[in-house]
């Protein structure tokens, strides 16, 4: 399990691309749990965590599973359209693998200086490495590649935000 949590660290810091990544379903399945289990720790214990009263009720993962379905579509038909859908398991998984790791790390500073603002160099961190991860599973240039993971994000973060409402 280190060897896996290693190699997304390594994605996240432009040390090795998606190609090495794990390329199984079931693989993406275990992320996506994981995922869900990043999301429940966050609403739980993040700032703004919600109330006691509300407990495990409140929790809402829709949202998480929205962006993670428009990730997901939208990486694959960018693959697609450049004839590299063969490669979609491999660069989901690191962009998932990346995001839980940069996830991770950010709910930790968060809960140490109490203060929000410190997100926003993790969100341009998971920017930049899902450019990173893109411009390799692409062979674009990286220009590009931040491109396109910029109109995910936006495209992901608009799905989350409509059905967190």
């Amino acid at each position: 399990m280190f060897a896996v949590v290693q190699l997304f660290w390594n994605i996240a810091v432009f040390r090795d691309g998606p190609e090495n990544a794990p390329s199984h379903p079931y693989f993406i399945v275990l992320l996506i749990a994981l995922q869900t289990v990043l999301t429940t720790f966050t609403q739980l214990f993040g700032p703004g965590a919600m109330s006691e009263s509300s407990g495990l009720n409140g929790i809402q993962l829709l949202p998480t599973y929205g962006a993670l379905a428009v990730t997901a579509l939208m990486t694959w038909g960018a693959l697609r359209l450049g004839g590299l859908h063969r490669r979609f398991y491999q660069t989901f998984a690191a962009m998932t693998g990346v995001d839980l790791v940069l996830g991770i790390l950010m709910l930790l500073v968060l809960q140490l200086t109490g203060n929000v603002l410190v997100a926003i160099p993790f969100l341009l961190w998971s920017l930049a490495a899902s450019g990173f991860i893109l411009h390799r599973a692409m062979s674009v240039d990286m220009t590009r590649a931040v491109g396109i993971a910029l109109l995910i994000a936006i495209a992901s973060y608009s799905i989350s935000s409509a059905l967190a409402t």
